[in-house]
């Protein structure tokens, strides 16, 4: 059952940690933010697992606990949703590709999609190690990739033997799984949007390496400390992460309408 938010918060203190519900004053107060709240509320944005899962670096950002599942502390999801949607917003206005990453089977289809609707690269089924570091490598099989669709396409096709149209196509079923979504990926990433820093722990490595900076939603078992910009969050709920890559898609969009286009 879904809570408004005067009900999340009248049930949240009673299971509040000592000195109370957290102040709204940094916010503005109640009436300020209530709509992001009730918004939030619904989409499930504030739970976490079992605190017996919580990471240990984790605890600044939870709130209290309720039948056993942790509460994120609302006003401290808030700030660094705009601490990230800032970076974001950023990106766009200097017109940055992003690439998306998230393949937990509930989040591919919204990775897919907030993807696509900026025309970014992203990788919803697997991360093949060495996207990152290994981009050549990347590239040329990308690029087979794409060959292999044109000659799908072409009107030539059903002129070639059953065996040849057989390869090709057996050829594209295995590599879609592997390479769609990173045909836009012509260069290296400015940035990751991850969802769960624990399943794309690999990614994140990478981009590391490559000094390539990382946001990511994170539940209350990844440590926010290994990507730059943490969104402390339910990151296993379609409704969530829905609501926080719609956010994120927004200000990109935002900073993009505002950029400034060189003359040169």
């Amino acid at each position: 059952m879904l809570l408004s938010v005067e009900e999340t918060i009248k049930n949240e203190s009673e299971a509040a940690p000592e000195g109370g519900l957290p102040s709204l004053g940094e916010t503005g107060g109640f009436g300020s933010v209530s709509k992001e709240m009730e918004e939030m509320s619904r989409a499930g944005v504030y739970f976490g697992y079992s605190k017996s899962r919580r990471h240990p670096k984790m605890t600044p950002f939870i709130f209290g606990i309720r039948n056993n599942v942790e509460i994120f502390d609302i006003v401290k999801v808030k700030e660094q949703l705009e601490k990230t949607t800032d970076f974001i917003k950023a990106l766009g206005k200097e017109d940055k590709t992003i690439l998306f990453v998230g393949t937990k089977p509930p989040v591919k289809e919204i990775i897919r999609r907030t993807a696509d609707a900026l025309r970014m690269p992203y990788v919803a089924e697997r991360w093949l190690g060495g996207t990152l570091t290994n981009l050549k490598v990347l590239k040329k099989r990308t690029e087979h990739f794409l060959d292999l669709q044109q000659r799908k396409n072409s009107p030539d096709f059903d002129k070639l033997s059953k065996k040849e149209r057989f390869v090709i196509i057996k050829s594209l079923v295995k590599m879609e799984k592997n390479f769609k979504g990173l045909e836009l990926l012509s260069g290296l990433p400015q940035a990751l949007v991850v969802v769960d820093t624990k399943e794309e722990s690999t990614a994140i490595r990478e981009a590391k390496r490559m000094s390539i900076p990382v946001a990511g939603i994170l539940n209350s078992d990844c440590d926010p400390s290994v990507i730059d910009y943490p969104v402390p969050a339910n990151d296993g709920s379609v409704s969530s992460v829905n609501y926080l890559m719609d956010k994120l898609a927004e200000a990109y969009k935002i900073g993009n309408e505002g950029r400034v286009i060189s003359n040169e």
